[in-house]
């Protein structure tokens, strides 16, 4: 897991090394172990790497080669610790470099099919995998590929530039095109160290933001000048050709491998057993992010399960605790450690530090993000990061692949009511109603609530009028530049439900995941993400994800007799949660006028500050349901103090 930067001057001007090492320095909290840099001329292919020393010593071979591409690279060293395994690497045949951020799951396996076809290895690394794969089979080596990844790869041969970025967006790649040059890096602090790129904010995604939370739901940043590779992306640039970007992966658009055991929930624990084998594959020690809810539990629980047998093998997992029983899942917890006799690490986050910590936090973040249970999570990477830990499994992105949000009931329901399914229909609304003690208009609201996201997708602000608390001007101008969606009727709700789960939350969690992960020089890996499991998933009927009022039903189906009971019938669920309400109550009206008044948010012109300030103190106070908008608006206005002090 790393840092990645690079400069591409399609002018053929040389690359300014004091600034490709600024960008590469900039984001050394997500490699420690180690730097390089390389420069490649080319027009005669020349090139020179330099690995833990000065990026000076590129300088006379530059002024021989004039490099007009110069790539960075921050190494955690997680696979093959030898130098070997340093990046920029550059190929065998000479004519490709390669830098690289992720983890390649399956990159034992790549290696013997390689090897089969004549390449040798110099080093154990996945990276060179990545590089001899791509070798092979060019562009088509994103299909050979399992696992995190964002990376970037010169072919001198093709005069190209190939960049890619995992299936899901676990790992990120920002870019920035002019005329002249591209950019990109791993974080969007990389692109700002390069002149003239400007910090200017990009409005439609703050109102996306602001009215909805919604964060990384397209190429789109906060900033004008900053796009994103999507999750399923690659990109190809040629001097003298415009961008080209593909779509390589979509979920449920591919063809899922036939189940080979008994039945689905057989196989699904196989797959899901498989991952999390070789999501533990590494040259450190792995740990787990244990919550006491169904996900993680059963990666613990699966991890025990490998490990059993295994000669001086156990495991190391770490919780996030409140005093308050509310929000605490200590006594779930505690059932998986008796199973499996895992060393427990507990730590509990200081809630009077929000704020303070917020800032601190959106140095490494770039952009804002939706609730305080970020915060619970930067407070447990950093208990990892301070017991040793380099790599942890995490149960990200199970809701959005198994159905596990409530939310998901309504398009459940709505495709058995499709399919005329209507006596299964009216069983499954009773079962969901005694789970949950829903009544029969909250059941109604779920449907209404799929049926408008099927028509109109996820952007249904512009239904509602214009809160008071958001600026006039800056409301009318954003909806005005919105492009009305066509309506349309999936035909598998569930699935596109899950879809647009998968494009506007996980997304964001990723982000979130990666950022306080990398902040602390630790490697979050998501067995759930693994693409052959996704793509097995959404070739199932919805019946499989939701039965019997259940969520998860397939998962709860194949860990019956292998997680506790207590926990595989859990009806409720947590996650990274923080008593949010019990936190904006006990926040001093004092710090909310002063975090809401300040200069930066006043000038920005996107919120009616008077109306904004009424409505977070309105929300404190109890005179309204408690939301997570006074969250959203105070992170909104510290992002944009920080955007003030930097410019």
């Amino acid at each position: 897991m790393c840092g990645i930067a690079g400069i591409l001057h399609l002018d053929q001007k040389p690359v300014e090394l004091a600034t490709l090492e600024a960008m590469t320095q900039a984001v050394r909290h997500r490699g420690p172990d180690g730097f390089g840099f390389t420069g490649i001329a080319t027009a005669s292919g020349g090139s020179f790497t330099a690995h833990n020393r000065p990026i000076e010593t590129l300088q006379p071979a530059m002024e021989r080669d004039r490099f007009d591409i110069g790539f960075g690279h921050r190494r955690l060293s997680i696979i093959d610790l030898s130098d070997l395994a340093a990046q920029p690497m550059q190929s065998r045949s000479g004519t490709a470099w390669l830098t690289y951020n992720g983890e390649i799951y399956n990159h034992i396996e790549l290696r013997g099919e390689l090897e089969a076809r004549g390449h040798a290895f110099s080093s154990h690394s996945d990276t060179e995998v990545v590089l001899q794969a791509y070798e092979e089979w060019g562009e088509g080596c994103l299909e050979h590929l399992s696992g995190m990844f964002a990376f970037a790869i010169w072919d001198q041969e093709k005069k190209q530039l190939f960049c890619a970025r995992d299936r899901f967006g676990m790992k990120p790649f920002y870019y920035s095109l002019s005329a002249s040059t591209f950019l990109f890096g791993s974080e969007i602090k990389q692109l700002f160290l390069h002149r003239p790129t400007t910090q200017e904010t990009n409005d439609r995604l703050v109102y996306d933001y602001l009215r909805h939370g919604f964060t990384d739901h397209s190429n789109e940043t906060m900033f004008k000048d900053v796009r994103q590779l999507e999750p399923g992306q690659c990109l190809i640039l040629r001097q003298g050709s415009p961008l080209r970007i593909v779509t390589y992966y979509q979920p449920g658009k591919q063809t899922a491998a036939p189940a080979t055991a008994a039945s689905h929930a057989e196989y699904f624990k196989e797959l899901f057993s498989q991952s999390v084998k070789q999501h533990l594959r590494s040259d450190v020690t792995v740990g787990s992010c244990l919550s006491g809810g169904l996900d993680s539990s059963s990666i613990v629980c699966s991890v025990h399960a490998l490990l059993k047998g295994a000669s001086g093998a156990s495991q190391v997992t770490f919780t996030s605790c409140f005093n308050d029983k509310k929000f605490d899942e200590r006594e779930h917890v505690q059932e998986v450690i008796r199973l499996t006799r895992a060393r427990s690490i507990e730590t509990f986050p200081d809630l009077d530090r929000v704020i303070d910590d917020a800032r601190i936090m959106l140095a490494h973040h770039d952009e804002p993000w939706g609730s305080t249970s970020q915060y619970s999570q930067w407070h447990l990477f950093s208990t990892i990061k301070s017991n040793g830990v380099k790599v942890v499994l995490d149960g990200q992105g199970a809701d959005e692949i198994l159905a596990g949000y409530h939310s998901c009931y309504g398009a459940y329901f709505l495709e058995l009511a499709r399919a005329l399914k209507w006596g299964f229909l009216f069983g499954e609304v009773r079962r969901c109603q005694k789970h949950h003690g829903y009544k029969a208009a909250a059941i109604v609201r779920f449907i209404i609530s799929s049926l408008a996201i099927d028509l109109f997708g996820m952007h249904l602000g512009f239904l509602r009028p214009r809160p008071a608390w958001m600026a006039d001007g800056f409301y009318s101008s954003v909806k005005q530049s919105r492009a009305n969606q066509a309506p349309r009727f999936a035909a598998k709700p569930l699935n596109h439900f899950l879809g647009l789960l998968l494009r506007y939350n996980l997304s964001a969690l990723l982000r979130f995941e990666d950022r306080s992960s990398m902040a602390h020089s630790v490697e979050a890996r998501l067995p759930f993400l693994d693409h052959r499991l996704v793509d097995f998933l959404f070739s199932l009927p919805a019946e499989e994800k939701i039965r019997d009022g259940w969520t998860k039903a397939i998962l709860r189906q194949s860990f019956k007799n292998l997680i506790p009971e207590k926990i595989r019938l859990r009806k409720d669920k947590m996650g990274f949660v923080t008593p949010e309400e019990k936190w904006l109550r006990s926040l001093p009206e004092g710090s909310i006028r002063e975090i809401l008044n300040s200069p930066a948010a006043r000038q920005a012109g996107h919120l009616n500050i008077p109306e904004a300030l009424a409505e977070v103190l309105a929300i404190r106070r109890g005179e309204k349901p408690f939301s997570f908008l006074p969250w959203r608006i105070l992170n909104y206005c510290l992002w944009m103090e920080k955007q003030n002090k930097i410019d």
